[in-house]
């Protein structure tokens, strides 16, 4: 027998046992099977606990599920749960995707825990969560954006909030922003005054 007909043998060997064990103890009982388990099984498995709302052992499968599963499961978790639900996917799920999603769930007004997903998106999708949100909810709202934002995008905040007269708001930005920058913006801002 070569190796890798040995190999889908064990695979074989391993789903059905972890059918079992599923059947008896749910997604808990499998997260050490799971690098030994097929990834078809585990999708299976992953999208069958999210229809049930078992969402809390999928982030110990998540490594070891095609990214395409994951983002179906983070959108699924969306439709009825909050961004906190989805952090542990996040590392796992295709960038494009995620943004995509997020920025619906944003636009449904679901921004609570936001800051824990930004590490997880395209520079740009951040740009554009950062700029919607201190829009409608101030520059306060978008403190835990700074560090993955673009200079682009900081400078034309900082911009703002400076012609807007807010020079304590700046604190949130300062630490990322280019020095040369943000001393011209605090010059012309205290010159005004």
């Amino acid at each position: 027998m070569d190796n890798r007909t040995f190999f889908n043998r064990f695979k074989l060997s391993v789903d059905k046992f972890v059918k079992r064990i599923v059947a008896t103890h749910g997604l808990s009982g499998i997260e050490d099977l799971a690098p030994f388990t097929s990834n078809a099984l585990l999708g299976e498995l992953a999208l069958q606990a999210c229809e049930n709302g078992d969402i809390e052992d999928l982030e110990d499968l998540a490594p070891f599920l095609e990214s395409e599963m994951v983002d179906k499961l983070v959108e699924k978790i969306l439709e009825t749960h909050d961004l906190a639900d989805i952090e542990d996917l996040a590392p796992f799920a295709s960038e494009e995707r995620l943004g995509e999603l997020v920025m619906q769930a944003c636009e449904n007004g679901k921004i609570d825990d936001l800051d824990s997903i930004l590490p997880f998106l395209k520079e740009k999708t951040v740009d554009k969560l950062a700029i919607q949100l201190e829009q409608t909810h101030g520059i306060s709202a978008i403190e835990d954006f700074a560090p993955f934002l673009s200079q682009e995008t900081l400078t034309e905040l900082a911009t703002k909030t400076a012609k807007n007269g807010n020079i304590d708001d700046l604190t949130i930005l300062a630490p990322f922003i280019d020095g040369n920058f943000l001393g011209e913006i605090l010059l012309k801002s205290f010159s005004k005054q």
